[in-house]
């Protein structure tokens, strides 16, 4: 006689046969999902990964967002180029006094000559940076159909007048 509690089979008891396929349905709608994801993901990004990963990205931008001629997106282009170096410089020098005043800070306890003369050099060099930033921005706009031109002043507006930015953001490299 065989007892009653020892199933001698070559089959899985039925609940467990309805809990591996309920796992298994689980997983494949988890990486199904996951698959789904990943492909809207890498076809709907499509296009701007191409745009990042141009060597002019800023400027491919403006050229969509601003609906730019070739014509008027070259004497862009040309414009850019010409103030790059100047633009590298200007942050340079902000870092630099920016250095100057935190060293200086660091050597003092309270708010000595060498202090106000390096907060005098960081307000200088950040001054004549946003004026030339301005003057570009400006000549830039010049190039612009003048609704373009109005819309893209509003939007650097802000990178005058924005307080509290790190300075090395504002390196362009």
């Amino acid at each position: 006689m065989s007892s009653p509690s020892i199933l001698i089979s070559g089959s899985p008891h039925p609940k467990t046969r309805s809990l591996f396929v309920a796992v298994a349905i689980l997983f494949a709608a988890i990486a199904a999902g996951f698959g789904a994801f990943w492909l809207c993901t890498f076809f709907g990004t499509a296009d701007l990964r191409s745009v990042s990963a141009d060597r002019d990205a800023g400027l491919v931008w403006l050229r969509r967002e601003f609906h730019l001629t070739d014509a008027q997106f070259q004497r862009i282009q040309a414009l850019q180029t010409a103030y790059a170096g100047k633009c590298d410089l200007m942050c340079q020098q902000i870092m630099n006094a920016n250095a100057a005043l935190d060293a200086a800070i660091s050597r003092n306890r309270r708010v000595t000559p060498e202090i106000q003369q390096a907060m005098s050099e960081v307000t200088r060099v950040q001054q004549e940076c946003q004026q030339s930033m301005l003057a570009h921005i400006y000549e830039v706009s010049e190039q612009m159909n003048p609704n373009s031109a109005e819309q893209y002043l509003q939007i650097m507006k802000q990178r005058i007048i924005q307080p509290g930015l790190p300075s090395t953001t504002a390196v362009s490299r």
